[in-house]
């Protein structure tokens, strides 16, 4: 199984910033900084359907202690749905009824616990596309880099 991999937080964390209020994130801070005021995301029109999907997933899928979980099995979900179609943002509310009508989830994930969560994730991103947009696999991931390159600008200013 492939898994996201987020280095250095061990090793920045103790690190001195110019702001000693903007710690360098640990991977368990992520909730937080996502919500962070001064996070351009934040002042959008989009920030709170963001923000609202995010922590609705998180609790959903039980991952809001273990976010390492969340994103690997939010990442695999987005190679999924770049092999069915690579020009999709994401599948199609048809794929994702045809992926959750099947196996499929089961021999990728081949982890009972880990399959029920992805389940979990598509039937919410089928259901409820308001905050489900931001929040499809390499949306999240671009929204959460740039969050994320923003606060920690912000804590070295």
């Amino acid at each position: 199984m492939k898994k996201t991999i987020i280095l250095g937080a061990g090793a920045t964390y103790g690190s001195s910033t110019t702001r000693v209020d903007l710690p360098p994130p640990l991977l368990k801070d992520l909730p937080a900084i996502i919500s962070d005021k001064f996070l351009s995301l934040n002042s959008s029109v989009d920030g709170p359907f963001f923000a609202k999907g995010f922590n609705q997933l998180l609790d959903l899928t039980n991952t809001r202690s273990d976010i390492e979980q969340y994103l690997t099995i939010l990442h695999i979900l987005g190679l999924i749905s770049k092999s069915i179609n690579q020009k999709l943002v994401f599948m199609t509310d048809d794929e994702i009824e045809a992926l959750l009508s099947s196996q499929y989830i089961e021999s990728v994930f081949k982890d009972d616990q880990l399959a029920g969560k992805a389940r979990r994730i598509l039937a919410f991103f089928h259901d409820n596309k308001n905050v489900a947009l931001l929040n499809y696999p390499f949306n999240f991931q671009n929204l959460f880099q740039n969050s994320l390159r923003e606060y920690m600008y912000h804590a070295h200013l």
